[in-house]
């Protein structure tokens, strides 16, 4: 598939990119991602009021986290000393979806070249890692291939701390310098923890293929077309045509399109999710749905708690922790943690599942019996609260539609 028919006009030192309006950098990025099997695609009206027809246009999610990605490297500058990144986590339902790639394509254009690190279980020696990028000046971080469950406080810090010290590797000495990585990461399956989920940007792939090498792409993407310099210049020219018509439409805010910035994260998500939908892409700082949600734990208690929502309406109020557990391991829910045996279809979790899950739902149940207000939840939009009455064996998880 060529690309789309856009100017090129000549280029020169004081004009390195080529002069291409809104429009036309859309158009080349949509081609651009047009291969990736991006999820949770979604049809909305362009209204008269937001310079459209009423045309429908298709958008992802997904897809306008990868333009978040993109902008996000590019804009740098944009970004006040101090102010906290977003991180991104590709993931996906099969190898060979584009994961690693994707993330390429946000740092190669920029950078030059790509740099892949190995996920350290050890806090130890991820901190050892860090250091050392760190050291290097190197303003992005990006953790290939991770598998299972991704909790770091190590990591967690790194994404709030506007400094970074540590230990230079071997010697004695204390270094500490400003702190503007951006984090990526990439896994089939990866569960995030709720801090990681918080701090990073989900983009969801899904293959439909059964067999990954089914798929037959148009046209090949690889390192060696992002090592090409007019592929580069192009990709950056579009970035830029967007980022000059953002400015120069008033530099209007992600809260001004109606997104929702994250805690802690306001400036970036103002500006880069700003930008993102001032360009037609959709709102990147949306929660994942439901259906998606299986990659962040929190994502899992939303479809928990759908999943009793529907019981609750069958007039069922209240839950044993053993109906808990069933329902995880029917439904595919915190996998990470549900070890155990099962026969005849009933599912009998270990003493360290029923320990670890216990805990983790006395986060999102509390117990109303030690004074702690159920918390309450949307879904499907409507409000509920969740929580637990009694202990040990008597204890009983509910659900209701708050007031």
């Amino acid at each position: 598939m060529n690309p789309p028919e856009i100017r090129k006009a000549p280029v020169s030192r004081e004009m390195p990119y080529y002069d291409w309006s809104l429009d036309e950098s859309v158009r080349y990025l949509r081609w651009l991602l047009a291969e990736f099997p991006f999820a949770d695609w979604k049809e909305h009206a362009v209204s008269d009021n937001a310079g459209g027809d009423g045309t429908p246009v298709r958008n992802s999610r997904s897809q306008a986290v990868q333009i978040a990605a993109m902008l996000s490297l590019f804009c740098a500058a944009l970004l006040r000393n101090g102010a906290n990144r977003m991180g991104f986590v590709y993931t996906a339902n099969s190898q060979r979806s584009g994961k690693s790639l994707l993330a390429k394509l946000v740092i190669m254009p920029i950078y030059g070249s790509f740099k892949g690190l190995s996920w350290k279980n050890s806090e130890d020696e991820l901190s050892k890692v860090i250091d050392a990028e760190m050291l290097t000046g190197s303003i992005y971080l990006c953790f290939d291939n991770v598998r299972g469950y991704v909790a770091s406080p190590t990591l967690e810090a790194l994404m709030t701390s506007p400094s970074w010290s540590g230990r230079i590797l071997k010697e004695t000495r204390m270094f500490e310098v400003k702190n503007r990585k951006t984090l990526f990461i990439t896994g089939n399956d990866c569960v995030l923890s709720p801090d990681m989920a918080h701090r990073c940007l989900i983009c969801n792939l899904h293959v439909n293929e059964g067999n990954v090498q089914d798929r037959q792409p148009s046209w090949v993407l690889d390192e060696e077309w992002l090592l090409n310099e007019e592929n580069k210049r192009c990709v950056l020219s579009a970035l830029w045509g967007i980022l000059r018509a953002w400015a120069r439409a008033g530099k209007q805010s992600a809260t001004s399109f109606g997104c929702k910035p994250r805690l802690g994260f306001e400036r970036w998500c103002d500006i880069i999710g700003g930008i993102v939908a001032f360009a037609g892409f959709g709102d990147c700082l949306e929660t994942p749905p439901v259906e998606s949600g299986g990659n962040t734990e929190e994502g899992c208690i939303r479809n928990l708690i759908d999943y009793l929502r529907v019981k609750t309406n069958e007039q069922r109020q209240e839950f044993e922790f053993k109906e808990i557990c069933q329902i995880c391991h029917d439904e595919g829910l915190f996998e990470w943690m549900l070890e155990g045996s099962e026969r005849d279809g009933v599912f009998t979790p270990s003493p360290k599942c029923r320990s670890a899950l216990g805990r983790m739902l006395s986060r999102y149940a509390p117990s109303t019996d030690e004074n702690k207000a159920p918390r309450r939840y949307v879904v499907a939009g409507k409000a509920y609260c969740f929580g637990t009455r009694d202990k040990g064996r008597k204890r009983r998880y509910f659900m209701q539609e708050a007031a």
